[in-house]
């Protein structure tokens, strides 16, 4: 099992790091998805995306690739403007992943597809007399990307819903996950900082756009009045 971790690792390191040597393209996501197919469990999250250039843009993505109590980040990786509006929605979200050996692509909250699963964590009831799941040391990395512990009632509501929608997007029992979830922007304030910015500047770039068009209209029609 450490051995097939191990070559999986390798395997994606090794395509980003030909792709920063531009020695070959980078990496799609179909291609680190085959790099994990002698992997029993794992997941790939949506960490983090970002547009680039103003007349001609060009779209990337940032993958957390998670096997086990192993994690690694990819580089800011370019993807087609198609891939990156269909998961646009889905910031810090779990995308793809595998358990044991099913591969799943339904999308929902970090760590939610391995909730219930004995080798990951447990139930345990709070002093309120709640029911919440918790992983176990090695696997913390999930509770810290979902803001804390699962309580049972969003789990069964997840398990519903899972039931009813195999391959439709979960973004909690309060739409708290997800690009636009309450939960996502305060665990993200960067992505957040950076979009804001983006979008002042943007609307500054056309504020002067039409400043300059309309200062241009009025001096030819000063001009007009002149003669």
């Amino acid at each position: 099992m450490l051995k097939i971790k191990f070559q999986a690792t390798l395997l994606i390191l090794m395509l980003l790091s030909l792709y920063s040597c531009g020695g070959e393209p980078p990496p799609t996501l179909d291609a680190i998805k085959a790099s994990l197919k002698n992997v029993k469990n794992c997941s790939i999250i949506l960490d983090d995306m970002d547009v680039k250039g103003n007349i001609f843009k060009d779209y990337f993505h940032k993958y957390r690739i998670i096997q086990g109590e192993d994690s690694h980040k990819t580089d800011l990786l370019k993807v087609s403007k198609t891939t990156f509006n269909h998961y646009q929605p889905h910031l810090n979200m779990t995308i793809w992943s595998k358990k044991d050996g099913i591969v799943s692509d339904a999308v929902g909250p970090p760590g939610y597809n391995y909730v219930g699963n004995r080798n990951y964590g447990e139930w345990r009831t709070g002093s309120s007399g709640q029911s919440f799941w918790v992983f176990y040391g090695q696997y913390r990395l999930f509770s810290d990307l979902l803001g804390g512990p699962v309580y049972r009632h969003d789990y069964d509501s997840y398990s519903r819903y899972r039931s009813k929608y195999k391959h439709k997007p979960y973004y909690g029992s309060k739409n708290q996950y997800g690009t636009r979830g309450s939960f996502t922007k305060k665990k993200k304030p960067n992505f957040y900082k950076r979009k804001v910015a983006k979008s002042k500047s943007s609307f500054a770039s056309k504020v002067s756009k039409r400043i300059g068009r309309t200062r241009t209209k009025s001096r030819s029609r000063s001009k007009g009045i002149g003669k």
